[in-house]
């Protein structure tokens, strides 16, 4: 049972679950510890020994200055930040579902293609949160935040499951916030996701993120990946070609007004492209209520229960146990952490008073 395991504290929130244990950080599935209310976040741990490298510390701290003020339906949502047991964390919204390249892994398993209008749909939501991103201004400066995520792939776009979209990790996005400096040398973002651009040494603007988006939605309407070699330099060669099959060549489903909007999205002049991603967007919504006038938002949900239906069923009966756990001896305990920190400042308050006293008799007598 639940409430008879010892769960592990991590400052306000009571770690549940791993989700992910990568080599630099873990994200953890925890649940925030209120009095009067609580939820289940992500919570992204960084090791110890990366938490104390300055380097890795200063992108941490980018990470979060590029996403801190980003509030939008389609963008996974940062509540928190800090240092807790000397381990860097950041606090996030706990998407309850799946990354697009796990729902393509299963579609693969089952010989299913993505259906076109979900592939649309996804796109046109994974749009929105961009150009939102793309587009931000911080409001207490008014200065444009020019952010361009550069890491676009399905890895980081979560489906969940009541159907919403949320792009998520701008942990190498570009930004007017960031200190680092890009090395010489060094490729930032999934190799098969790079545009031509980049490989000729240009500035990146939110273009860049356009053409990911591209060869997202390329890759799932043809349920394959599009710049695809046996090492990494025949990779490169490929995006610098940038030769790209129409869809429809590949996948009979895809209509011919749906081929010209993903060319256009991948050509290889980046001023040939849709100028935005609201353009982009706007193009394939255009197509989506044209072609399926029956489409609804809901559509993508029932698609991801039915796709997950095991995964799912054994997620909530798990989430259950973990909504029975007793959480007055973590809050307890927290409360005691808390007062413990306080008492040296209440004590440093009473010395200084006693001393300004101390002070005005002397000076009085």
């Amino acid at each position: 049972m639940a409430e008879e395991r010892k769960f592990d504290r991590f400052g306000r929130y009571l770690i549940l679950d791993h989700l992910v244990d990568g080599g630099m950080a873990k994200i953890c599935r925890a649940r925030f510890l209120g009095e009067q209310a609580d939820k289940v976040v992500a919570i992204k741990m960084v090791q110890p020994q990366f938490s104390k490298d300055e380097s890795f510390k200063t992108m941490f701290m980018d990470e979060i200055k590029t996403t801190f003020g980003l509030l939008h339906p389609n963008i996974v949502q940062t509540y928190d930040y800090g240092l807790q047991n000397d381990q860097l964390f950041v606090a996030m919204e706990y998407c309850d579902g799946r990354n697009l390249k796990e729902y393509l892994d299963q579609l693969k398993k089952r010989n299913f293609v993505f259906p076109v209008e979900i592939s649309v749909y996804i796109t046109i939501q994974s749009c929105q949160g961009l150009h939102y991103a793309h587009t931000f201004t911080d409001k207490l400066t008014g200065k444009p935040a020019n952010i361009v995520h550069r890491d676009i792939s399905p890895h980081n776009i979560m489906l969940t499951f009541d159907g919403s979209v949320k792009v998520i990790d701008f942990g190498i996005a570009k930004s007017e916030t960031n200190s680092e400096a890009t090395q010489a040398g060094t490729i930032k973002g999934k190799l098969s996701y790079l545009a031509p651009e980049y490989l000729d040494g240009h500035d990146l603007d939110p273009r860049y993120d356009l053409f990911a988006v591209g060869i997202t939605l390329w890759e799932m309407l043809c349920s394959r990946k599009l710049f695809k070699a046996s090492n990494d330099l025949a990779v490169l060669k490929k995006i610098q070609e940038c030769k790209v099959p129409k869809p429809s060549s590949i996948n009979p489903n895809v209509p011919e007004e749906l081929d010209k909007i993903v060319m256009k999205a991948l050509h290889k002049d980046r001023n040939k492209r849709y100028q935005t991603l609201e353009e982009f967007g706007r193009a394939l919504n255009k197509f989506l209520y044209s072609t399926y006038p029956d489409f609804n938002a809901s559509d993508l949900s029932y698609f991801a229960k039915e796709l997950f239906k095991e995964e799912i069923k054994k997620d909530r009966e798990r989430l259950y146990q973990f909504g029975q756990i007793d959480i007055k001896p973590y809050l307890e305990d927290m409360k005691r952490e808390q007062e413990g920190e306080e008492r040296p400042l209440k004590l440093l308050k009473l010395v200084l008073v006693m001393e300004q006293v101390r002070e005005g008799s002397g000076t009085g007598s």
